[in-house]
């Protein structure tokens, strides 16, 4: 008689609790502290893609940061 189970090892899945594939910390966010002195009004910020001027860098080709 044929096997009827599928061709996988024996109870592969993750138990409860349990993760797999976790190989430690992968990033770590760094963000600095900001001031906001003013804001840009709701169309200017969807012009910019911000409506704190502070986070205002406008993409230039050919510019390296």
């Amino acid at each position: 008689m044929a096997d009827t189970k599928p061709n996988t090892p024996n109870n592969t899945s993750p138990q409860e609790g349990e993760t797999t594939g976790y190989f430690g910390e992968l990033a770590r966010a760094y963000i600095v502290p900001q001031m906001y002195s003013r804001i840009w009004s709701p169309a200017e910020g969807l012009m910019k893609g911000t409506i704190f001027p502070e986070l205002y860098r406008p993409y230039e080709p050919g510019m390296r940061p």
